[in-house]
């Protein structure tokens, strides 16, 4: 009842007001004499029948088909039935269902609170995509390798001449070996070794990845904490709200409606918890997941979602990471490889040599003596000349040319639209965060403040009205926020930064102190990866 002596004040009844009290203490109510003549007639007024509705009217009635259609009509007894009136609240308004309490977030030795760069790390150490990109360096170098092996030499036996005059001919081992001419094997290996350094480049390009995941969901639960302390907030700022209308319901200077838009606006509020509290615990499962750690507890985060990123010079962001981006080197080893191949198609006519000797036993006659054989042969390249591998050679070799300005298009492509959505939402929460929630907070309090004091100017629908624009405008802001760290993340991934931190260096604001210490997890491509972690626990922090 902290509210009722101002808007009694405002009229003039403050004598009235605290008689009315006094009356109110014996019999639970505000006796009718303390009440505005008008309000006081509407309270008592019996709700006309339908049939003495004007057919005009009765059109407005809400259809069946609606939800809460079949809700019965409110029934009020008037100012004159205290007892009557009373129990009619204490049924239209039950007690509100209590707040659950908080979801409380460990901070402790055995789950200490989670830093982004840590996350990052056990992602990197953690993720089977890291290792099944290591797994690939590892088969394509040992594709390199064996592609530069010499032919085996074939070992046999071989019989001759048997039977010749009933003898048993010529019987001995023999050898052949293949010898590849004209460089061959070293260019076969030299090109398959721009593959080890393809997969060496989509290696760097994974950890991005992870890295950019990682940030995305790190965020998710910090935006998701934020929402459900902001959800909470407003429930409890609704509550106040509709139990103070409730009290001047009580007291005989609200219509039974009010308080009833007070009361669903509480429930939508409620709502609203129930849905944040489930996107935190969803959120952390999926940053859980991005981590390949299986699961984990509701675990402080040290990152602050509301830090304000810093507005970044694009054409100096395209320069380097058209520079440097894994896609774009990958497209230019593959011209230098599709050069190499058609060197290699050119001198596949070049014959190679095969030899091929054999030392055998002469069983036809005397002086039955050993004999030796030795061959010398190369294929003549008269209607294979590889005629039709250079030309495939030489088609994909424009092909690879072009492929460079093909990659280049869709990388300025994807980072122009990562910056776009980046722009767009750190904009938006800017002017969120610095002029519309604080606008329509200060609207707010105006609104109720002039409707406690001046009741003849405003009515509750002014109140409800600003209190909905309040709580629309602040679910807007934390889905921006959501939105912007979502975009940051894609933008890291377009960019191929692996922290938010390094988007500094290309704004003009101060650039951020310097980065921590290298992340931990896999870092030599070809050390033989170990067994991913994809439902390991979370591993123990210092």
């Amino acid at each position: 009842m902290t509210l009722l002596p101002k808007a009694l004040i405002a009229r003039g009844q403050l004598r009235g007001w605290l008689l009315a009290s006094f009356v109110g203490l014996l019999v639970g109510t505000v006796p009718a004499h303390a009440q505005s003549p008008k309000l006081v007639a509407a309270q008592n007024k019996t709700p006309a029948p339908i049939e003495n509705i004007p057919p005009s009217r009765r059109q407005l009635r809400i259809p069946e088909g609606l939800p809460g259609a079949d809700a019965e009509s409110i029934q009020m007894p008037g100012l004159n039935d205290p007892v009557g009136r009373r129990a009619a609240i204490d049924r239209i308004f039950p007690p509100l269902p209590p707040i659950e309490p908080a979801i409380e977030c460990h901070d402790d030795q055995h789950n200490p609170a989670l830093s982004l760069d840590e996350a990052i790390g056990i992602g990197l150490s953690q993720s089977p995509d890291i290792h099944q990109a290591m797994a690939l360096v590892r088969a394509n170098c040992g594709e390199a390798v064996q592609a530069g092996l010499h032919p085996n030499p074939t070992l046999g036996y071989e019989g001759d001449t048997i039977g010749t005059l009933g003898t048993a001919g010529y019987h001995g081992p023999f050898v052949t070996q293949t010898v590849k001419t004209a460089g061959k094997l070293q260019m076969a290996r030299s090109s398959l070794m721009f593959n080890v350094r393809k997969a060496e480049l989509n290696v760097q390009k994974t950890r991005v990845t992870i890295a950019a995941n990682v940030t995305a969901r790190y965020y998710d639960v910090v935006v998701a904490a934020e929402s459900m302390c902001a959800a909470e907030a407003l429930t409890r700022f609704t509550d106040e709200a509709y139990r103070v209308q409730l009290e001047l319901l009580r007291g005989g200077e609200a219509a039974v409606y009010e308080p009833m838009q007070l009361r669903t606006l509480t429930m939508q509020a409620r709502a609203q918890l129930l849905m944040a509290r489930n996107r935190y615990l969803s959120a952390l499962k999926q940053l859980a997941a991005a981590m390949s750690v299986g699961d984990m507890p509701p675990t402080k985060l040290i990152g602050d979602a509301k830090v304000e990123l810093p507005a970044i010079d694009y054409a100096a962001l395209e320069s380097q990471t058209l520079a440097r981006h894994p896609d774009i080197l990958a497209a230019r080893y593959g011209v230098q490889q599709a050069r190499l191949d058609v060197r290699r198609a050119e001198i596949v006519p070049v014959p190679d040599v095969n030899l091929y000797s054999t030392v055998q036993k002469d069983y036809t006659g005397p002086p039955f003596g050993t004999t030796v054989n030795v061959q010398a042969s190369i294929p003549v390249p008269v209607f294979d000349r590889n005629t039709g591998g250079i030309i495939q050679a030489q088609g994909l070799i424009n092909k690879a040319v072009v492929e460079e300005a093909r990659v280049r298009n869709q990388m300025q492509t994807n980072l122009a639209a990562a910056y776009e959505r980046y722009q767009n939402n750190r904009g938006v929460v800017h002017i969120y965060r610095y002029q519309i929630t604080p606008d329509l907070a200060r609207a707010y309090r105006a609104i109720y403040d002039r409707y406690q004091q001046e009741p003849d100017k405003l009515n509750i629908g002014d109140v409800v009205v600003a209190q909905q624009s309040l709580a629309t405008a602040t679910q807007a802001y934390l889905q921006a926020l959501d939105e912007q760290w979502r975009a940051t993340a894609d933008l890291l991934n377009a960019a191929q930064l692996m922290r938010p931190e390094e988007l500094y260096s290309f704004g003009g604001e101060p650039v951020r102190p310097a980065p921590p210490a290298p992340l931990a997890g896999p870092q030599n491509q070809l050390d033989p990866p170990p067994a991913p972690g994809g439902n390991a626990p979370l591993p123990p922090r210092r």
